[in-house]
Formats: structure tokens, sequence, C-alpha cells
């Protein structure tokens, strides 16, 4: 048929084979769940499109005409159906869709705000309106088509009513929302298949394809057009588009994942990816290969509106006596040449009877009739010849409904927070801090056994690499400043707090921009914001969220871009993310970023002593254990943190950089207790057989503590950090061992004497680390009293 008045007839045969095999899935006891595309939740809340914040509608359904009321009002009726009716399956925001959300409503809001403020369009608009003066009306109409169909749906039963509605409801779910979430992560090879078929058309579009957005861009800007300018904002809509669509690839690509899994074992969850977008459909013609099979064919596990009416026609509206066809009725309409049997089939004139029927039990049909007439009067006003002394029908009503929306603040809604503030990491610290107005009294420690405060976040950043973004840099050094403190108390707490609320509330820029990404993840490791429900432990967040990160940078940015960030911003966020895996207890993913950066930055000492602590940490849970430690980890360990060093100092001047010194007098530290263990479990597994290791390793460890000494009589106080007193008593307790091993009991007893007294100076708690010293110094001293011990 060559007039598609219905979504029906734009199904394929492949399409409604499609819809089968999703029937028989079912049937099978599939559990069958919905990823939604942002398009798709703004389609159904403003179904004649929502102007974006530089170009156009987002609708491919936009009304040109009376006719295509009804493929309006089918989509109306089968998003209607997904989001409302189907019981069965839950409809799911994945969660690299949240900042898009967020985006768009915000970006909605300001054409709204922009309506109701009294500048001069507004106001200029408002005196014709009131003076009946057509000419300006028509003018300003003809110049903000877009903008007034979105006032027209902000309010009422369509647009942000309903647009809110989905999320308070959970009629669609926020993935952090989500329980029972088997959605997998993405398969890197998977992700850049997708994304490179996403690419591949939108470096197809022509530049007419962006000119009609260009100059909606020309009319808000007030701007003349200019050619440079033009193919800056064609890379600028382009950049935005290849974003979007890695994030539909990695949408795509967890689905793909989790499908083929659940397939191939014959059970589970298979999720459907929701997306009524052209480029969404012809993407999935292109990536059949990577699909799962099912039976004998290849299973599509897109949808779009289309679809999703068929589905819900043929298989989900059985109980609809006025509509109830089967497939061969669908396929006899469609392909007359295919028809199976001789069976009566329904005619095109009852079939029509039928989805109107099925359109007027829809709840707001006269609704979208009204917006849509709405809109037809709008544009033949901007397309007629009007006379100032003659004012139409169509001038009326325009009139009318422009005084009933500037009284009308429905779509101001206040509650807007309630909705998005799990929606991004910049939402829940401006909630924490700013709304609810929380305090916190610690800091976050990560679940690894790393003691000092001057290892447990990351403080040493290359700040050159942040020398167009001095705001940044601000706040990188205060958070540093922060980290540092020892105890910090109430006052200082309450400064930070104070400082990163202002700091989120008057940032203006693009939180996914990878300098402010980088600042979020910073904040989110020092303060204990709450998660979302479901949402990963924080450290474990930061690791992934800092991969998907990169690989998004690397797809979408020319090479040369991309390099250029690899040895700046993108080295800072490795730092970041080789903490936070520690901190995670995530050691293989961090000895892995470790080695990787080690290569590719082999004069950056973060990524060495990165693989130190690591190290230090794989063996943690082994020590006192002798018949578990891995010795050579220990000297891999010391191997790193000694190339650590000498890197720090030639870094920049150690008086001016605080946070290099610490880290410096840190590593001391560490070296000091890594070689002490070392030469302990060498003894315990070869006993004395070869004194020369022991005593070399204990050497080195005398002379980290002979420079640790040393350092801190510069800048501060020794025995001010149990975890240096602890440190040496392990290397005394060690010296103990070797003397008492060769038979010196004389100079075992002087330093068991010493580690003792060391372990009885340190008043304060140490957290967990060093609990293991105490105790064998205690097991020793009860057993070492009765004999010479005092």
């Amino acid at each position: 048929m060559k007039e598609k008045k219905s979504l029906l007839f734009a199904l394929t045969a492949s399409d409604l084979a499609q819809i089968e095999t999703l029937d028989d899935l079912r049937k099978e006891k599939y559990e069958i769940h919905y990823l939604i595309d942002t398009f798709d939740a703004i389609l159904y809340s403003f179904p004649f499109g929502l102007r974006d914040s530089v170009e156009g509608t987002l609708s491919d359904f936009s009304f040109k005409d009376k006719s295509s009321l009804h493929l309006l009002a089918d989509a109306q009726v089968a998003l209607n159906y997904l989001f409302k009716k189907n019981t069965s399956s839950k409809s799911i925001l994945p969660a690299q869709y949240n900042a898009e959300i967020k985006k768009t409503i915000a970006n909605a809001r300001k054409d709204l705000k922009k309506f109701h403020e009294e500048n001069e369009l507004t106001t200029n608009f408002g005196q014709a309106l009131t003076r009946n003066r057509v000419n300006d009306i028509k003018y300003y109409i003809e110049n903000n088509l877009s903008l007034l169909t979105t006032i027209a749906l902000a309010s009422g039963k369509f647009g942000f009513s309903r647009f809110f509605d989905l999320f308070k409801s959970q009629s669609i779910i926020l993935e952090s929302d989500y329980k029972n979430n088997q959605l997998e992560s993405a398969n890197d090879a998977d992700v850049m298949s997708v994304y490179k078929e996403f690419e591949s058309e939108i470096n197809k579009r022509p530049f007419e394809y962006y000119l009609k957005g260009y100059e909606e861009f020309i009319k808000r800007n007030i701007a003349k057009p200019n050619r440079t300018e033009f193919y800056e904002y064609v890379d600028m809509r382009r950049g935005k588009a290849l974003k979007n669509a890695f994030n539909d690839s990695l949408v795509i690509a967890r689905a793909l994942k989790t499908n083929t899994e659940s397939i191939k074992i014959g059970q589970g969850t298979i999720y459907i990816y929701v997306s009524s977008t052209k480029i969404s459909s012809t993407v999935f013609e292109r990536i059949e290969h990577l699909l799962p099979k099912y039976n004998f064919n290849f299973f599509n596990f897109h949808q779009n509106v289309a679809h999703i009416f068929g589905d819900f026609c043929l298989f989900q509206n059985s109980s609809n006596e006025n509509f109830s066809p089967e497939i061969d009725d669908i396929r006899a309409l469609l392909f007359t040449e295919q028809q199976v049997s001789k069976k009566d089939y329904i005619s095109k004139n009852e079939w029509e009877e039928r989805l109107d029927k099925l359109r007027n039990n829809l709840e707001n049909y006269s609704l979208l009739l009204k917006y849509g007439s709405f809109i037809d009067d709008l544009k033949r006003i901007s397309k007629s010849q009007i006379s100032n002394s003659l004012i139409p029908q169509d001038v009326k009503k325009v009139i009318s409904f422009y005084r009933k929306v500037k009284n009308d603040n429905n779509y101001f809604l206040d509650d807007w927070n309630d909705l998005l503030k799990n929606l991004t990491f910049y939402d829940r610290v401006r909630n924490f801090l700013v709304v609810d107005k929380k305090s916190f009294v610690d800091r976050n420690f990560g679940s690894d056994p790393i003691e000092s405060i001057k290892q447990q976040l990351p403080i040493v950043f290359d700040y050159s690499s942040f020398s167009e973004f001095s705001e940044n840099l601000e706040v990188l050094k205060n958070l540093s400043s922060f980290y540092l403190e020892n105890s910090p108390n109430a006052s200082q707490i309450a400064g930070i707090r104070e400082y990163v609320a202002n700091y989120v509330l008057n940032s203006i820029k693009d939180e996914e921009e990878i300098q402010n990404s980088l600042i979020h993840y910073l904040i989110y490791l020092t303060i204990p914001i709450p998660l979302a429900q479901n949402q990963k432990e924080p450290n474990e967040f930061i690791v992934e969220e800092v991969e998907e990160l990169i690989k998004r940078f690397r797809a979408v940015n020319k090479p040369e871009t991309y390099k250029k960030l690899q040895y700046t911003l993108i080295k800072e966020l490795r730092y970041v993310q080789v903490w936070a895996a520690r901190r995670a207890k995530l050691y293989s993913k961090g000895l892995e970023i470790s080695a990787a950066c080690m290569e590719l930055y082999p004069s950056d000492p973060r990524f060495y002593h990165s693989s130190c602590l690591l190290r230090y940490c794989v063996e943690f849970d082994n020590f006192f254990q002798t018949s578990n430690i891995e010795i050579d980890n220990l000297k891999a360990s010391i191997e790193s943190g000694e190339k650590a060093i000498p890197l720090y100092f030639r870094l920049i001047d150690l008086q001016a950089n605080v946070e290099a010194r610490h880290s410096i007098e840190a590593l001391y530290n560490t070296l000091l207790f890594n070689n002490s263990a070392y030469a302990y479990y060498y003894i315990e597994v070869n006993k004395n057989d070869n004194v020369k290791i022991v005593e070399h390793a204990l050497n080195k460890a005398h002379k980290c503590l002979e420079n640790l000494k040393e350092w801190i009589d510069k800048y501060g106080q020794f025995n001010k950090y149990p975890e240096y007193l602890a440190s040496e008593a392990l290397f005394y307790l060690t010296r103990y061992k070797m003397h008492h091993e060769s038979n010196d009991l004389e100079i075992a007893k002087v330093c068991f004497k010493k580690a003792y007294n060391k372990l009885k100076q340190n008043n304060k708690k140490v957290r967990r680390a060093y609990d293991f010293i105490g105790k064998q110094i205690d097991n020793l001293g009860d057993e070492l009293q009765k004999s010479w011990w005092i």
C-alpha cells in the first residue's frame, strides 16, 4: 500500500517474522524486558516532537498534515501498551542514557523559561497579541514555530506531566532502580562493531542534513549565516551524534551479550532494544553476524514503534473484540501475492474501521487531534497573507492558547529534581550537599588494606594538563589538601562540603567532558555520597566509568585529538582509575592498568607507585600465613616502589609540591615494610640458608627507615603516624627473627625489645594492616617472658 495510514502497514515480511519469534520466546517462558531509548520516551510524551537545544524537533513523526495523525495515534497506542499496559515486562532506561534524559529536560525547560521571561522578543509578541497586530504575530510564529510547538505540548496531558509520570510511576525504570538486573557488561569487540556501523551512517549524512538545524541556530543566536561557522556547526552536531551513537552501541552490546547467553542455555532474560530512530533500524540490518541464533534464524532484538504496534495488535490484544487479527490477515493485507490459504481475509476498509476503533479507545486521542489542529493553525498563519484589519479564526485560537499558557505554570514542575536526583553524578552530589544539606563525618577510605592517608587517595596531579581549566585546577588542589588532613576537624569538613557544593552549583560546563568527569570522580572518592539503588560501590563504579569514558573519547575523536588527550587528561583519568581499582580490591584490573601505563608513560612515578601498592595488597591477606605467601610478588612490589621514588624527585620542585613530597614519604614507609616482610618470609621459608639475601633486604629496609626519619625531621613528626611505628616494629621483629635463627640471642633480645617498644609507642589504633605485627609480637612476648624477657 502506498499510503501508510497506520504503522501496521510499515511492517515488512522480516518484521513479522521477528514479531512471531518474540512471541515464541515468550511462550518458552523467557523473561522479556525492554531497554528504552530516550527518543521513545520523548515520542510518547511529546508526540509532535520536542525541540532540542540547537535544532528542530526530535520526532520522526512530526506533524505534517491531518493524515499523519494516524501514525501518531498508532505510536501512542504502541507506547501506551509498552509503558502502561504490559505488566509482564519491564521498561528500563539504561544508565548510558541518564545524562541524555537530563539534558533533554534541561534544554526544554530553558525554552519554556525563555518564553516566560520578559525579553524583547516575548514582550513584542505579547504586545502584538494584546493589540491584535496580526503581521507581528505572523512574524513571531514564522521564527518560533518549534518553540510554540514545545510550549503547546508542555502543559496538559501530554508534555512534561506525562514525561515525569513515566518515571514516577516506574512505567520506565532507571537502571539504578532495576532489581534483579541481569544485563551483562558490554563486550568491547561488539561495542566497536556496532559503533562502526553507526559511525558509517552518521558520516554519510550530507551537509543538507544539517541545514535546517543551522538555520534554527542562526535564528536563536540572532546571527548571520557564515560559511566557517557552518562547518564548525556541522562538526559539533556530528560529534554529538557520535557521542550518542557510542552510548547506543554500549547498550546494544550489553543486550547482545546477555541475549546470546540466555538463548544459548535456553532460559533467562531477553532484552529488547526499543529505538524508533531510523539509524537504529539501519544499524541492526547490518549486524546480523553478531545477533544470537534462535532455532535456525538470527534473532533481531531491536524494535521500533511499528514493531511494538504489530506485536500489540497480533499477540497482546486478543481480549479486544473490536480488533483481534491473525498474522495471516496482516500478511494478506501487506503482501497479497503471498496469501497462504483461501480463507476470507479482513478487507482494507474493515482494517481501517478496526484501527479507528482501536485509536478511539486510546486515552487522550481527542487531545492528539486538538493539538494537531493547533499546530496546523500555526503553520497556516505562518504561510498566509493576513491583513491587520482582519483577524481570522486561526489567529484568535492562537491568542487564546497563548494567554492560557502564559498563566499556566504546570510545566515548571518543582519536583523535577526528585526525578533527576540519581540520573548523573552531579545530581547526586547536588542533592546530597545542596538540596538535602547533608554533611559527612568521615571520608571514604576504600576496602583495601592501605593505611596511610598519603596513599589512600590520588593526590599528585600533573597540573599542566589543566592549564585551560583553572576552575578545575583549584578544585583539585583543595581536594588534595583535604585528603592529607590526618584528622579533619568539624570546621575543615564543613569547609570542604561548602566548597564542593558551591562548585557543583556554579559549574555550567558539560559534565560529560573529560576534565569535569575527573573532578566528579575525585569528589565521589572523597565524600560518602549515598549510592542509587543497585549501584555499584563507588570505587568499582569509577573503574568502569573511566574505562567507558576513555573508549568513547577514542571512538568519537580524531586520532590526533585522542593522542593529545592521551598524554594529558586521559593520563590523569588513568591515575584516578588505578587508585580506585585498588580501593575496590580489583587488584588484577589495577595491575593491568598499571602495566599498560608504565609502558605508555615510563617517566610517570604514579603508575610504578600504584603497582607497588597493588602487589602489596595482593599479599596482604597472606601475611603471617607462610604457606600462602608469594614472595616474588613482594619482590616485584619493592622493585616498583624503588623505581617510583627517583621519578617523584625528578617531577618538580618538592618544596612547592606538597603532594609529591607526601608520596615519597609514604613510599619510604611502604618499602621499609615490604623489605622487612620479604626478609621475614624468606627466613620462614628458607630459615637462614642464604643469610646474604636476608641481610640485603634488611639493609634496604634500614636505609628506607633512615630516609623516612630524615624526611620526617624536615617536614613532620615520625611518631605522629602509627603506620610508621608499626613498620619500624616489623623491621626489628624481622631482625630478631634473623638473629634468633643464627642463635645470636643477645642481639635478638635487643631487637625484640625495640620491636616491642615501637609497638607500645603506637598509642593510636592502626586500622587493619599492622594488627598482625602486634599479635605476632604479643605472642612471642608471652613465650619469651618465661626465659629471658625483662
